[in-house]
């Protein structure tokens, strides 16, 4: 928990640990080497708020497993993972605008100090996914965003997954019983950049889908109805 001055409230514990600054040795290392196989979580629950960037999350796991075949920090990252199953996922998101602009999230809030670091995203892997009893909500004030998604079985067969490529291929997809919505509420009408936008090139493709018992609504509340 962060509030408005930027004060987490477990800072007075850091400050009791803290001793005078001792002068630093520049000492040579090689990269963390991560050895991990199965991954096994059970009825998780974690609660964030940050005032200060504006954004609060709720996030509950009933259960999730799954086994690692790569686990590569190095330069842009590689991660392996044949089967990911998911049961039991809560995850409530909230964002709204920040007092000040100064306070509008950054990369350092993620850690991320040197911006010549390179711009590839992770290599990604995976085959199956198996998700069960889902339910994301995410709210976005300034833009109005209120979208749900309650999933109760979707799985997926992976070929491929590349995310500098922009690419997703799925041999076959299986949704049954869910209940989602995308809502834009009215906000007050801001002058927009006029700046040319970004080309979208991904390529999403499956080879058979299978789509049961499933509700979806999209509604755009600054737009007028169309007639008809």
């Amino acid at each position: 928990n962060r509030d408005t001055t930027g004060d987490f409230n477990f800072d007075y514990i850091i400050k009791a640990f803290v001793t005078e600054d001792k002068k630093e040795t520049t000492t040579s290392s090689t990269p963390l080497i991560f050895d991990i196989d199965k991954v096994n979580l059970d009825r998780i629950y974690f609660v964030y708020t940050d005032d200060m960037i504006g954004t609060a999350a709720t996030i509950s796991l009933k259960h999730f497993d799954t086994r690692i075949k790569t686990f590569d920090l190095e330069k842009n990252m590689s991660f392996n993972l044949p089967n990911i199953a998911i049961d039991g996922l809560t995850a409530i998101v909230k964002q709204w605008a920040p007092s000040t602009a100064s306070q509008a999230i950054q990369q350092s809030n993620f850690g991320i100090t040197d911006s010549t670091a390179s711009t590839l995203l992770p290599n990604l892997a995976t085959e199956n996914i198996d998700l069960k009893n889902i339910l994301v909500k995410y709210q976005e004030t300034t833009s109005g965003i209120d979208t749900k998604f309650d999933i109760k079985n979707l799985s997926a067969t992976v070929e491929e997954i590349d995310l500098n490529k922009e690419i997703v291929r799925l041999n076959e997809v299986k949704l049954d019983q869910s209940d989602s919505y995308v809502v834009f509420n009215k906000t007050s009408k801001i002058e927009r950049n006029k700046e040319p936008a970004t080309a979208v090139n991904w390529i999403v493709s499956a080879n058979k889908i299978q789509i049961d018992k499933t509700n979806l609504l999209y509604k755009d509340n600054n737009e007028a109805r169309m007639k008809g």
